[in-house]
């Protein structure tokens, strides 16, 4: 509002003149605030604004030493001198105009106006058509007018003074006047407070109290709070009333306290009973597994006489350390003794494997076979300990009872080949010795030649057993001592030639390694067909028999060349002899010449 802030009083013209200010050091905000408006003597100037640092005060008299200056209101011509209200306008304000004219006779308006920041604009006091005297000279005189108390004020409203020129004619006028604009803030009653009652209350010795949050159910704001009665180190916060007590203790228990509420307008006490019962907790034991339970076990503190069962609790503990112990049973280990702590008003619960009862320890031996895989590297060992790989015969001791998974190693001689026997589940009994036999495996595998047959298809497989299997591949899980059947895969692909494998019988004493030869043949076609009706054949020499054409001789090793040699057929000239290299199916042609033609002697005689 001050120092040309944006709080400071608006400056509007009134006919063609300006209005500047001036202003003092503002009053604090406990002030009230007083707004002066100067207008002075006739000569053409400004309006000086003088701001009052007395509150509530209405000085009819300008400021000595300052010169205002009047201002000219044409017919009509309308002036506002206006300010903004700051500060706390709690219950409403009072706004007054004091003025001192001189000028021959002319007649104005002059209204005292509320304007909301939102610029609704309402009229708080008016003097219409006010006149100056008649004598034709200046004539300094003394005017008043005020408003009443107006409630609906806000910080951000405006005070607007407006004097308006009302002639009876049409010509300007100047007047001068000394005007002073006072608002004064009217604070609202206040009700004094009146706090709800408090119930009785009650703490544990030790453990830090934190009191109710106390309400009113009348009082004007700001409250501020007492701690007016109540146990020693127990404070109360100013603003809110709660008290705390960081330890509070049975000597003198119930204590009295008693707050106090208080505002501008008086003030209210409210008390209440607080009772600090002893530091005492309980403790909750829930033992585990229900088999111990059922055989007897229990619990209790060091040093007391009686046992609890399993989910039984024992009250009015004193706090601190105590220590749990557990009763002995029959076939169980009973869990060590516990260290708990009691709180002062709490439930300590023990449970899991603190409390848990443990049966006696078992034992565990495997026994691998056959020889052969035990000396090839056979051994076992169990998951859940980490144990180190054993010896076939070897017994764990000291098992708890449980189910424990066996993993068996791997036998790498001879081979690789045995077949490493599944993991185990075994459940190992309390106090119990438990065996189990363990057999690993053999497997079978066969390598396929010449790779033109595994190129068209060569498989083999364990009769009964297994799915057709490439050259190299393995068939696992055969017992040693037991005697299975390999079966070779006839090819029928690009065309029927290859020579299957006979059937081959395995007896399994460890990992078995076979080898199996698809075998090859030769077709040879003869042409041409009166040749071949003439009785025209083909043999593989020293091989096989004679052949028609496009007949096969089976049975060849791959890679071996052979001798084709072919049967005389009458007059037609047998072909020569042919060397042929066997890689697979193999395919030949031979074309007998045709026989000489002879002319018959006579019918040369008859020329």
């Amino acid at each position: 509002m001050y120092g040309g802030t944006s709080n400071g009083p608006t400056r509007r013209a009134c006919g063609a003149n300006l209005f500047s200010g001036r202003f003092k050091t503002p009053p604090s905000s406990a002030m009230i605030v007083l707004l002066v408006v100067a207008l002075a003597m006739p000569a053409l100037g400004n309006t000086t604004l003088y701001l009052r640092d007395t509150p509530g005060v209405l000085n009819t008299t300008p400021p000595t030493g300052d010169t205002a200056y009047g201002v000219g209101l044409a017919y009509g011509s309308t002036c506002d001198l206006s300010y903004t209200l700051s500060g706390d306008i709690d219950g409403g304000y009072y706004s007054y105009f004091i003025w001192t004219y001189a000028y021959p006779p002319r007649s104005y308006d002059v209204q005292i106006i509320h304007r909301t920041s939102g610029g609704a604009e309402t009229v708080l006091a008016e003097w219409l058509n006010k006149t100056t005297p008649t004598n034709g000279y200046w004539y300094p005189a003394t005017g008043s007018l005020s408003t009443g108390v107006n409630p609906s004020a806000q910080a951000g409203d405006f005070i607007i003074l407006r004097l308006r020129g009302n002639g009876s004619t049409a010509s300007e006028f100047r007047w001068g006047s000394t005007g002073f604009v006072s608002t004064i803030s009217i604070p609202s009653p206040g009700v004094a407070p009146v706090v709800n009652d408090i119930a009785d209350d009650s703490a544990h010795e030790g453990s830090s109290y934190t009191g109710p949050l106390p309400s009113l159910s009348a009082g004007t704001q700001p409250i501020s709070w007492q701690l007016v009665d109540g146990p020693p180190s127990m404070t109360i916060d100013p603003s809110s009333g709660q008290v705390s007590w960081p330890s509070p203790t049975t000597v003198d228990s119930p204590h009295l306290i008693t707050i106090r509420a208080t505002n501008g307008t008086g003030s209210d006490d409210e008390d209440w009973l607080l009772t600090v019962n002893p530091a005492v907790g309980s403790l909750h034991v829930t033992i585990g597994p229900q088999e111990a339970v059922d055989a007897g076990a229990q619990w209790r503190r060091v040093g007391t006489a009686g046992w609890f069962d399993s989910d039984e609790t024992e009250n009015g503990i004193p706090s601190g350390s105590h220590t749990v112990e557990f009763k002995s049973v029959s076939g169980w280990n009973a869990p060590a003794n516990v260290p708990v702590t009691i709180n002062s008003g709490e439930t300590t619960t023990l449970s899991g494997s603190a409390a848990t009862y443990t049966p006696p320890p078992g034992s565990l031996q495997v026994v691998l076979g056959p020889p052969e895989a035990i000396a090839g590297g056979a051994m076992w060992r169990l998951a859940e300990t980490g144990s180190p790989w054993r010896d076939s015969g070897y017994t764990e001791t000291d098992l708890s009872p449980t189910t424990y998974t066996v993993r068996f190693k791997e036998a790498l001689t001879p081979a690789p080949g045995w077949c490493i026997p599944p993991n185990r589940n075994i459940v190992v009994n309390p106090a119990q010795a438990t065996q189990i036999d363990q057999t690993y495996v053999g497997r079978v595998r066969v390598t396929i030649d010449p790779p033109a047959a595994v190129s068209d298809g060569a498989q083999w497989r364990v009769m009964g057993v297994g799915p057709w299997r490439d050259s190299g591949e393995s068939e696992s899980g055969f017992d040693v001592g037991t005697t299975c059947t390999i079966r070779f895969k006839d090819l029928a692909t690009p065309a029927p030639g290859w020579t299957t494998p006979a059937r081959q019988t395995v007896t399994n004493d460890q990992p078995t390694d076979l080898a199996a030869t698809y075998q090859g043949r030769i077709s040879m076609t003869l042409l041409p067909a009166g040749a071949v009706s003439a009785g025209a054949q083909w043999c593989v020499l020293g091989v096989g028999p004679w052949r028609n054409s496009g007949e096969n001789e089976s049975g060849l090793d791959v890679g071996t060349t052979y001798a084709i040699q072919f049967r005389d057929a009458g007059d037609w000239v047998t072909p020569a002899q042919q060397d042929v290299p066997v890689d697979g199916p193999t395919t030949g042609t031979a074309t007998y010449g045709a026989p000489p033609t002879f002319v018959d002697a006579n019918v040369w005689m008859l020329y």
